[in-house]
């Protein structure tokens, strides 16, 4: 699994946390209007989670980055680098992290599949635990069956769903029991509780997901309450509301399916026994307030990049620690071949204009012979072997974006101490020979950075 992929989970888990931020205070103040209003708000917390970019995309004013901020792309901070096996961009954990023990990434990976897959494990269980309490169920028709000491109605299924009631009802009890559930279908409720049920086990490390979890579900149910009573023929509320104490007091079916006794008993009693038909100004301020939420949902944030022409200059140098006359201070060489802890080079001459003493010795024209300020001076091949170890570091720029997260994305200078990453980004060139060379520090033939230049 890679890095980014966590990454991208936090952005959605980040942005799901501030859309049920911005719920809360909206269902506080729909909470005299009908409860469909509050159960749909929470359609827009589950696209955030799922969709972190959103659909719209709102673009904010941003700080005006300074030259070359286009070519940073942090990979592994110098400062912070651990000896061996983390990476960035698309390299994600390797098998060199073995070296030093598994990083905090993998654990991190690790912890999150595990409660991922501990929720997930719960659900299947409580569905099969169930599943068992309905054997010998007698069908009532229209996908209705009745059930022996069953704790409470539910439905089943997804592509065809089945009303599961406790058997030995009463006939009036029974046909309001059955109308509710008939709601929960039609709406489709047993396909969002199990979306909403997937979320949670995927977001399960973030407490407000867990609030928004046991909101919607009492959102759902007392929304369909209300539809029950509306529907109903004659008022029904003191025999509805005793159902539903009698049924809360027999425990959850499960937390993946709707049922009549979830959510919380006494607010939905007294929502049901305070239920009445709204006003036409009630339901339109409320849908109102439904509208909005809903579209800031929809809503990603982008910060404006800034305008400053982008040029391969010291932004980055300055973020890696590489000194501005590095050429002068380095070795530069080409890359020949790279095999395990060894690299072959070439060495070369970087002649800049400068150099003046070194241009007349050559006898080169600067128009001619350095149009673009410089000339490499490699008039034989003399190679020469250097030795990599676990804390080189490597600098180099991402042309293709075959390493970078983001494809579209401008910051394509990587840092890291990764060797198989940089071995693979030198197998992007023909023959794994890149056409201009690098620039090393070198001492006593051991490698300790290894540093790619845009040039001109």
């Amino acid at each position: 699994m890679k890095g980014s992929f966590l990454a991208a989970l936090l952005s959605a888990s980040l942005a799901g946390s501030l859309a049920i931020l911005l719920v809360l205070p909206v269902r506080w103040l729909l909470r005299r209007s009908p409860k469909i209003f509050s159960y749909l708000l929470w359609a827009g917390v589950l696209f955030r989670l799922l969709c972190p970019a959103g659909i719209f995309v709102v673009s904010l004013p941003g700080p005006t980055p300074e030259p070359a901020a286009a070519w940073q792309q942090e990979i592994h901070p110098p400062e912070a680098a651990p000896d061996a096996g983390e990476t960035g961009g698309q390299a994600g954990f390797r098998q060199g992290a073995a070296e030093s023990g598994i990083s905090w990434l993998a654990a991190a990976e690790i912890l999150w599949l595990a409660g991922m897959a501990a929720l997930a494990l719960y659900g299947a269980a409580s569905l099969l635990r169930l599943r068992r309490h309905l054997t010998g169920s007698v069908p009532l028709g229209n996908n209705i069956f009745l059930v022996d000491h069953l704790p409470g109605p539910f439905v089943l299924g997804l592509l065809r769903p089945r009303i599961y009631l406790p058997s030995g009802l009463l006939e009036q009890e029974r046909d309001y029991l059955i109308l509710h559930e008939q709601i929960h279908v039609h709406r489709g409720d047993h396909l969002v509780k199990l979306l909403a049920f997937g979320v949670l086990a995927v977001h399960w490390f973030n407490p407000l997901v867990w609030l928004a979890f046991l909101l919607l579900e009492q959102d759902m149910e007392m929304s369909c309450d209300e539809a029950t009573l509306r529907r109903a023929k004659g008022d029904i509320r003191a025999a509805y509301a005793a159902s539903l104490l009698r049924f809360a007091a027999g425990g959850a079916v499960s937390r993946t399916l709707p049922a009549f006794g979830e959510g919380e008993t006494k607010r939905r009693v007294q929502n049901v026994m305070g239920c009445q038909r709204p006003s036409w100004q009630r339901v339109l301020s409320a849908s109102a307030l439904l509208l909005t939420v809903l579209l800031l949902a929809g809503c990603g944030m982008r910060q404006n990049e800034g305008q400053a022409e982008q040029d391969p200059g010291g932004s980055w140098m300055e973020r890696y620690q590489v000194p501005e006359d590095f050429t002068s201070q380095a070795t530069c060489a080409f890359v020949l071949s790279m095999e395990g802890e060894k690299l072959e080079a070439d060495p070369a001459e970087y002649i800049q204009q400068q150099d003046t003493q070194r241009i007349q010795e050559l006898n080169l024209d600067e128009q001619a012979d350095m149009p673009d300020g410089y000339y490499i001076y490699n008039p034989d091949s003399q190679t020469e072997i250097w030795t990599l170890t676990p804390d080189t570091q490597y600098i180099f720029i991402d042309w293709g974006r075959d390493f970078v997260e983001d494809p579209e994305t401008e910051d394509i200078v990587i840092c890291t101490q990764d060797r198989q990453l940089f071995q693979q980004y030198l197998a992007t060139y023909d023959n794994g020979r890149p056409g201009m060379p690098f620039f090393f520090e070198v001492e006593q033939g051991t490698v300790y950075r290894v540093i790619e230049f845009p040039f001109a």
